[in-house]
C-alpha cells in the first residue's frame, strides 16, 4: 500500500502572478489613483466643513 499523494494539473514551474513586472504596475497605479482620490476627496470635505463653520 502506498502512502502518496497524487497531484494532478499542478505545476510548480508557473510564474506567481504578483512577480510579474506589469502586473506590479497596474497594482501600484490603481493604488495611488484610489489613495490620490481618496485624500483630495477627504481633504474637500474639511475645507467645506471648516467654510461652512466660519459662515
Amino acid at each position: 500500500m502506498n502512502n502518496e499523494t497524487l497531484l494532478y494539473n499542478v505545476s510548480f514551474n508557473e510564474d506567481y502572478i504578483f512577480d510579474r513586472t506589469d502586473v506590479k504596475v497596474i497594482f501600484i497605479t490603481l493604488y495611488t489613483i484610489v489613495f490620490v482620490c481618496c485624500f483630495f476627496g477627504e481633504s474637500f470635505d474639511i475645507f467645506i466643513l471648516v467654510y461652512l463653520t466660519i459662515n
